[in-house]
């Protein structure tokens, strides 16, 4: 896999390990790495059943997981622009 965007590294930390986190380490593979809004990351999971999922963090560790990659990325635009108000 080559990533050629630029996303913050605890972003990417943070989404992986709520897959971790929620499903489980076993059967679940990331199958794309996404640059999303503000340096935000987008993970696209296919899982053991041949199920996909998306799962996204802000570079501040908000995390969230939907069923297409529209859905989190509306969702990440609109946490990252509430993370930037003073």
């Amino acid at each position: 896999m080559y990533l050629n965007t630029s996303v913050d590294p605890e972003a990417l930390a943070t989404a992986a390990s709520k897959i971790g986190r929620e499903w489980g380490i076993h059967g679940y593979v990331v199958e794309s790495v996404t640059a999303g809004p503000a340096r935000s990351v987008i993970l696209g999971v296919v899982s053991g059943d041949g199920g996909r999922f998306f799962v996204g963090s802000t570079r501040w560790g908000n995390t969230s997981h939907a069923d297409t990659i529209e859905l989190l990325r509306a969702w990440l635009t609109d946490q990252t622009e509430e993370e930037a108000r003073p």
